[in-house]
């Protein structure tokens, strides 16, 4: 078989500007690096700021501090929780009304009245299973699939 690069270096005309593989290679690598040179620059930035967040600007060695530190985070947490709590309080309130709005409602609706089978062919089958005939014989007699009559005896609510 051919080479597929000799059939694309044929088209060359004169005064066309062709690249040779190697020269391809040298532009990628080129722009890629280029494109990981603005990532970093851009990157930089953001990493420093980063970091001087970090960074304490003044640590106070004072244990009462710290321990007043704790005591107002810890009034925070409680403060949140407190909220969490009432709002979850409520949110059950909400839920037991809705359930029992809905019981009421289902004990008010008049019973469903059941379907009738309207089919002729699965009262056939109903009546012949009654009758204590297996699957494959009511196929026979119904000429039907045995699958058929297996799935409509499957589907048969007792």
């Amino acid at each position: 078989m051919a080479n597929p690069c000799a059939a694309i270096l044929a088209l060359e005309t004169p005064g066309s500007i062709w690249l040779t593989p190697a020269q391809v290679l040298s532009v990628v690598l080129m722009v890629g690096g280029m494109m990981v040179l603005a990532w970093a620059c851009r990157a930089r930035p953001a990493m420093a700021r980063v970091a001087r967040q970090v960074e304490p600007a003044h640590v106070d060695p004072d244990p009462r501090s710290v321990v007043g530190d704790a005591e107002e985070l810890l009034q925070l947490l409680a403060e949140q929780a407190d909220q969490h709590a009432a709002r979850l309080e409520q949110l059950i309130q909400q839920a037991d009304s809705r359930i029992r709005k809905l019981e009421q409602l289902a004990a008010a609706a008049p019973p469903r009245a059941k379907p009738e089978r309207a089919d002729p062919l699965n009262q056939q089958i109903y009546q012949l299973a009654d009758e204590g005939l297996p699957p494959v014989e009511i196929a026979r007699q119904l000429e039907q699939q045995t699958g058929k009559v297996e799935l409509v005896l499957a589907l048969r609510r007792r």
